[in-house]
């Protein structure tokens, strides 16, 4: 039985009674030895933008793919319930703990600070500052002074796990870390009303569907068909933009499962369509590095290799047509929105789109050409209103193709 749970939430920043979100959790149970009980982690749908993904490599693709918060809510106070909940700054974690159960209707704390924690949280930092006489410079740190190897760092189960071990070995090092864990009171959260129930989304899960060669694998296999005419037309319009995203990506899996075709069949139009993209690009005779980082990025979204596309470009009589969507050849003072870049690179960015006749706006109108993003699978706002208003949502990499349509 359970009686600590560490846990560990990644989220999408750092204000958590603002507009920052939790984007995965991980928790590691213990028994009263500290010794592991079991283990949960789910990727969560923050509804947004996932933040810092050079920190918890998150993409925002995983997002649509996993559950909301509320979603597993009730899972995760089952499992905290009855427990003592130690998190390594725990201020923070409790923080986005109980902001994220006030959002769906659960207030039931006081806001945690530097010198406050709930009844029921206790703090590995607190506790290593105690042993150490010093508080620690960091998480990392603190593993290399005490030993610990954490074998996924900046994930929520990853960090979880990393600071169950540094809870035992603080506890080998003072025993009255231990007796303190001991007598902790336990927490007590009442469940929550919610009509949403979901299963969680391990990493590993969602991490694994971003192929749609991947996603068919899953699934029986389809009676032999030769129809391939509806599937065609939305894998060309999927890939007009140069940019299959993860709605297109469901869409070409439905239409995959619709046309009847063997999965060899669809592998041999996904070639073939690749290949006619290539051969757009060498309408100049040279493969740049931007059009092959582009071609490999909608490979990697088909489960296509590049070697496959080579071998078909070469072998292929005559290669079906490429058009592309008209947004990479926009007129002058076409208007473009920019979501999800650092200010110093939506600058960069403006300037480049200005030196060619571009314009950028702030927001999202019918008047707007397209939405470049870091991700293009976004939740953002502004993705959001381009969604829903037919606007093409464009990635960095194909930014050179914007800019130079206009030389």
């Amino acid at each position: 039985m359970a009686r600590f749970s560490v846990i560990d939430f990644e989220t999408t920043g750092v204000h958590f009674g603002a507009h920052d979100r939790v984007v995965e959790v991980g928790v590691v149970q213990l028994d009263e030895e500290l010794n592991q009980v079991s283990l949960y982690e789910s990727v969560i749908n923050p509804k947004r933008d996932p933040g810092p993904q050079h920190v918890h490599g998150i993409q925002a693709s995983w997002l649509l793919s996993s559950p909301t918060f509320d979603g597993v809510a009730n899972d995760l106070i089952e499992m905290l319930t009855g427990t003592t909940v130690i998190a390594h700054n725990a201020t923070f974690d409790a923080s986005f703990l109980i902001s994220e159960l006030s959002r769906i209707g659960l207030k039931y704390f006081d806001t945690p600070s530097m010198s406050y924690l709930p009844a029921g949280f206790r703090c590995s930092k607190r506790m290593a500052k105690t042993v150490l006489g010093t508080s620690p410079q960091s998480f990392e740190w603190l593993c290399g002074q005490l030993g610990v190897l954490n074998h996924a760092p900046h994930t929520a189960l990853g960090d979880a796990l990393a600071t169950a071990e540094v809870v035992r070995v603080l506890s080998r090092m003072s025993h009255s870390i231990y007796t303190e864990l001991a007598s902790s009171e336990r927490l007590h959260i009442p469940k929550v009303e919610t009509s949403v129930v979901a299963a969680p989304a391990p990493r590993s899960s969602v991490a694994s569907r971003t192929s749609l060669t991947a996603r068919l694998d899953m699934l029986p296999p389809m009676v032999a068909s030769d129809s391939h005419s509806d599937y065609l037309s939305v894998l060309l319009a999927a890939m007009a933009d140069l940019n299959i995203d993860e709605l297109e990506l469901r869409d070409l899996e439905v239409a995959a499962l619709a046309s009847g075709l063997t999965s060899a069949s669809l592998r041999a139009i996904n070639r073939s369509a690749l290949a006619s993209v290539m051969n757009f690009f060498l309408d100049d005779g040279v493969l740049s590095q931007e059009e092959s980082e582009v071609l490999d990025a909608l490979a990697s979204r088909l489960g296509v290799s590049a070697g496959e596309i080579h071998d078909e470009f070469k072998s292929s009589g005559e290669l079906q047509s490429f058009s592309p969507h008209s947004v990479l050849t926009p007129p002058a003072g076409a208007k473009f929105v920019l979501t999800g870049f650092p200010e110093s690179k939506k600058r960069e960015i403006a300037f480049h789109l200005q030196q060619k006749g571009l314009d950028v706006a702030s927001g999202v109108s019918k008047k707007v050409a397209g939405v470049i993003a870091l991700d293009p699978d976004t939740q953002s706002g502004k993705a959001v209103r381009a969604r829903e208003l037919g606007i093409p949502i464009l990635g960095e990499a194909i930014l050179s193709f914007i800019v130079s349509s206009n030389e």
